[in-house]
């Protein structure tokens, strides 16, 4: 439909935009992109949960709690997962 294809080019918009401001070191940019990767609906770029995980390292590495622990979890999945 017209309004899903518009909802998906916002959306890559909307990660052009999340990208170029993660890449600048905004926290808060990496962190919207670790949830992107890591597969929220409608996030405009494939799942990528290696992706997730070093958009959330770069953000927790500046402080960011919310990507200490999504970064925490993701990595206990990943641990969860391996046994």
């Amino acid at each position: 439909t017209l309004y899903r294809r518009m909802r998906a080019k916002d959306m890559a918009k909307a990660v052009t935009l999340y990208r170029r401001a993660a890449e600048l070191g905004a926290s808060d940019a990496q962190y919207r992109l670790g949830q992107l990767y890591e597969g929220e609906e409608g996030g405009g770029v494939a799942t990528d949960l290696a992706a997730a995980a070093a958009w959330y390292e770069r953000a927790a590495k500046q402080g960011d709690d919310d990507a200490k622990k999504a970064l925490a979890r993701l990595r206990g999945e990943a641990e969860s997962s391996e046994s």
